[in-house]
């Protein structure tokens, strides 16, 4: 039975053990070089976060997460309960720069990744 077992092997290999290499060009590497890790985010969206813990009387965590086409959405989840939610209103602050910039903000387009919280309020570098 060994030896029926070894054979069939043996005939099973034989034409891989003869094969020619396969020659790869260019092209290929360089296909094959666009889904590296640093390119990953042009194909997946939130193929990585970057978590701010927000402490105080709400401890939770805020993220920005991409909704693609330059969208993006202000999420908090809140740590006792790990339910996520928007971290603020974007449509306000959106019509408040708006009003202040003198030109239409789209709340999915906001000009910011990243923001501070004040007592009732955000600030942030636009």
């Amino acid at each position: 039975m060994k030896r029926l077992i070894w054979t069939a092997l043996a005939i099973a290999l034989a034409p891989s053990l003869g094969a020619a290499e396969t020659v790869v060009d260019a092209k290929v590497y360089d296909r094959a070089a666009e889904f590296l890790s640093d390119k990953l985010k042009t194909y997946i969206l939130n193929a990585s976060i970057t978590p701010h813990w927000r402490g105080g009387a709400r401890e939770r965590l805020t993220y920005v997460k991409d909704l693609g086409d330059g969208r993006s959405a202000f999420v908090q989840v809140d740590a006792a309960t790990g339910k996520p939610s928007p971290a603020f209103d974007q449509g306000v602050v959106a019509a408040g720069l708006t009003k202040a910039l003198g030109k239409p903000v789209d709340g999915a387009k906001l000009p910011f990744t990243d923001y501070d919280e004040l007592s009732g309020a955000i600030r942030f570098d636009a």
